[in-house]
């Protein structure tokens, strides 16, 4: 049978080629997920389905590119927007043009489906691919904030007492609970958002593996394992306004410094609020760069120079699921 690329959406695909991309995927990322993980990843979205194209040969998947559909808030308009995501081409099919071949089919169909953006964050080797063969383009690099708990632990050059690392973290989430009840600082409004007032978007975004607590202060973390360093990724937090303030970060971080034996915590992405307890991390320290690209699909002239500009995007862990 020659090789030929199929297009589908979650819930059409038969289940013998579903199998066979679990298993192309488990194999190409070293993972492994059950059918149900991707279900849950692929359907439980804001149009109950994704959209994948794969490269079948004699009923196998041997390549594949998925995009996952998220509503937006484009200058407070609802749109959809997709997350490019786990694209992979097996070592004996691999050639640029397989991966090319199988975008445009993808990107033919978004169109169709009125898919307004592509987003991804890829990595280093896919990023190159992406920019240079698809011709996606830059909207930004990612920025990381941290708190080091255990600073020794963390850099591997200075040492410190276990108490004293833990009593300088404190200080620091205690300094900034102060500040913010003189001056409660609140995030400064972007133009492109996710739309957190649909109740898929945490449902997808959150598993077993994420903590999540809701109240006055609404926060989520996860707990990784960083080669040895023990690592709290708050993936967000926001007041019952569902914006991002300095009263609400406050209780994330002193929660996680109070019931969680960790050694850093971090916070990835756009990060648009006047805070004084994590710390930006320079560029050139940053443990891999994080590039947001676009490849623009429904988009009015006008708006695309802004839709290129980080500066416009609240954008980060929650945005894409990396931890």
């Amino acid at each position: 049978m020659l090789m030929e690329i199929v297009l589908y959406k979650t819930s059409m695909i038969p289940a013998t080629i579903f199998l066979s991309y679990v298993k192309a995927y488990n194999r190409t990322f070293r993972k492994q997920f059950d059918r149900e993980f991707f279900l849950k990843k692929y359907k439980q979205t804001v149009l109950d389905n994704s959209y994948h194209a794969f490269l079948i040969h004699n009923d196998d998947v041997v390549a594949a590119q998925s995009a996952i559909p998220y509503e937006y808030m484009i200058d407070e308009e609802k749109k959809i927007v997709c997350l490019s995501v786990d694209i992979f081409v097996l070592s004996r099919y691999r050639n640029p043009a397989v991966l090319y071949k199988l975008y445009l089919k993808l990107r033919e169909r978004l169109v169709q489906e009125g898919v307004f953006l592509v987003l991804g964050v890829p990595n280093a080797n896919a990023y190159l691919y992406q920019k240079n063969i698809l011709k996606f383009k830059d909207v930004g690099d990612l920025p990381y904030y941290v708190l080091p708990v255990k600073i020794g632990k963390v850099t591997g050059k200075f040492w410190f007492p276990n108490f004293l690392n833990v009593f300088l973290a404190y200080l620091i989430a205690s300094m900034h609970s102060f500040l913010v009840r003189v001056c409660n600082p609140v995030e400064e409004l972007t133009r492109f958002k996710i739309n957190r007032n649909n109740d898929y978007v945490e449902k997808q975004r959150y598993s077993l593996h994420h903590k999540v607590f809701k109240g006055e202060a609404t926060f989520a973390y996860t707990i990784v394992d960083e080669e040895g360093v023990r690592a709290a990724y708050l993936i967000d937090f926001y007041n019952v306004d569902r914006k991002k303030d300095g009263v609400s970060l406050t209780k994330a971080v002193s929660y996680i410094l109070k019931k969680e034996q960790v050694d850093i915590i971090l916070f990835v992405g756009t990060l648009y609020l006047r805070q004084w307890v994590l710390f930006r991390v320079p560029y050139k320290l940053e443990p891999k760069h994080l590039h947001l690209v676009g490849d623009i699909l429904n988009v009015q002239n006008e708006k695309k120079e802004k839709i290129l500009d980080l500066k416009n995007w609240e954008f980060g862990l929650f945005n894409y699921d990396v931890r």
